[in-house]
């Protein structure tokens, strides 16, 4: 008798969570804010950019505690929430039509609550030293893209890798921000922007 998705999900949930947990708790966050790019920070940005089908003239890059808080705070476009959000959608469709809902939400709950400590106190350490508000806007951030990677396993080959590409940005120690003014905007150090 061929299994259901929710009962395959059952039996793969504790490898899908050691797996989505193995590689998250190995993401040094935020590590290398202030630190020069390279080459391969802008790629991972642009595959994220391509990925999520963000149209932007190019990658704003922010040096400082402040002016990310700016950044976030007075200079957030919208639009980069609603597309997000599609594939958001796609990815909770995708749940709910194979019937998945109950497991997943109960194999994503594992996963944040033994990962939100972890990041917290990364984001504590590395953010805080300008405004108190960043750390926790930052730490929102990464567990919110990490809870849309998870899920994006759990959707395994149906769908795209946007989650994917994002959490690859923090993977580099960097932190995508905001789309702003048809700029994307990510917290490092550059010397100058990059036209797309």
């Amino acid at each position: 008798m061929e299994q259901v998705p929710s009962q395959r999900l059952s039996v793969q949930s504790d490898e899908l969570i050691a797996e989505v947990l193995e590689y998250v708790q190995t993401i040094n966050w935020f590590s290398r804010i202030g630190e020069p790019t390279t080459g391969s920070d802008s790629v991972s940005v642009s595959d994220y950019l391509d990925q999520a089908g963000i149209d932007c003239d190019k990658i704003r890059y922010v040096r400082t505690d402040k002016e990310a808080v700016d950044c976030i705070k007075s200079q957030f476009d919208p639009n980069w929430f609603l597309i997000e959000e599609k594939n958001r959608e796609r990815l909770r469709d995708f749940v709910t039509s194979h019937d998945l809902n109950d497991a997943v939400e109960s194999y994503l709950k594992r996963i944040l609550d033994q990962i939100a400590e972890h990041v917290m106190n990364l984001a504590n350490e590395r953010l805080g030293n300008f405004d108190r508000y960043l750390p926790k806007v930052g730490a929102g951030s990464a567990l919110e893209t990490s809870y849309l990677y998870a899920l994006e396993m759990v959707a395994a080959r149906n769908h795209s890798r946007v989650f994917l590409r994002k959490i690859e940005i923090f993977e580099r120690g960097r932190w995508p921000l905001c789309l702003s003014r048809n700029q994307f905007v990510v917290y490092w150090s550059a010397e100058i922007d990059v036209f797309r």
